[in-house]
């Protein structure tokens, strides 16, 4: 083992996202944990409202991730500063960027397709 981290809370669906030497997973407590991926020290936490168990993704430094407090975060990957959040009206999934648009899914079963901008 290289390291271990314990987040404090579980972590039930979120998959790592990694890029720039940075792994980033949601916490069911809904904290978003970006860690060093050399050695696990935390670089920086940002908290949602509540759960985070979609996967994020990373796209041009910026982190996605979607929480059950029915936002999409934008997430600056090297500062953990809120970019932008917006309410989707329901516990937003694991988004999937494609081309120039992220698309995820809302656990009402809508799917919804968003542009950055």
């Amino acid at each position: 083992m290289v390291w271990t981290y314990d987040t404090g809370s579980a972590i039930t669906f979120s998959s790592t996202a990694v890029a720039e030497n940075t792994v980033v997973v949601g916490t069911d407590a809904g904290v978003l944990v970006a860690l060093r991926a050399q050695n696990g020290k935390e670089r920086w936490t940002f908290a949602a409202e509540a759960e985070i168990r979609s996967s994020a993704i990373i796209v041009g430094g910026v982190v996605y991730a979607g929480s059950y407090d029915e936002n999409l975060y934008a997430i600056d990957l090297a500062t953990g500063d809120r970019v932008w959040s917006t309410d989707r009206g329901g516990a937003v999934g694991s988004p999937l960027f494609a081309g120039d648009t992220i698309y995820i899914s809302l656990n009402s079963g809508e799917l919804q397709a968003l542009r950055p901008e």
